[in-house]
């Protein structure tokens, strides 16, 4: 998945910047702090039921690719999850284990210097503070990488900027998350 976000993350094209968004359809929605506006990114990857790209208005934090945005957030369907609870998917998230997994799958592209477990509302998911390791980009820009996993779906965030804005930009990175709305 963090693979497929950065591939899409480079083709983020921006359409109808607003302070909020829900999608009709999914129910993500995302109203994050001011500068940053939020609006539908283009050509989505088949899987993903939405794509969000958020930028700032002031430029700073900068974004890494040719469109401006510095986070994009993704909804798609898992029906392997149908089956369990919120709880249990909660559960899971929080094994050390599966944390251990999720951080090993980044390391595939990322240097990842932190993953811990966060919340939204009732949903419990995890973050990951990585530097890109491959490619063009690598060891210049830090990422703020989010997952949460529902009975429905997963939702992901991941934001980017230069490894020399990334600690300031963090905490504003952190507000997004706290700004999504989970699909129902």
């Amino acid at each position: 998945m963090r693979r497929t976000l950065l591939c899409t993350f480079a083709f983020a094209v921006f359409a109808l910047p607003a302070n909020a968004y829900t999608d009709a359809k999914s129910g993500l929605g995302i109203t994050p702090p001011t500068p940053f506006v939020v609006g539908v990114a283009q050509a989505p990857p088949a899987d993903t039921q939405v794509m969000l790209a958020i930028k700032s208005s002031t430029g700073r934090p900068a974004g890494v690719d040719a469109t401006g945005a510095v986070c994009v957030a993704v909804y798609k369907l898992l029906p392997q999850n149908n089956p369990l609870t919120q709880d249990q998917l909660n559960t899971t998230v929080q094994n050390p284990d599966f944390i251990n997994l999720m951080k090993a799958n980044l390391q595939l592209n990322y240097d990842v210097s932190a993953i811990n477990v966060v919340e939204n509302g009732a949903v419990k998911g995890y973050e990951a503070i990585a530097t890109v390791k491959k490619g063009p980009m690598a060891g210049m820009v830090s990422g703020y990488l989010v997952t949460f996993e529902t009975p429905k779906g997963r939702t992901g965030l991941s934001c980017h900027t230069p490894k020399a804005q990334f600690d300031a930009a963090l905490p504003q990175f952190k507000q997004i998350r706290e700004s999504i709305q989970l699909p129902n």
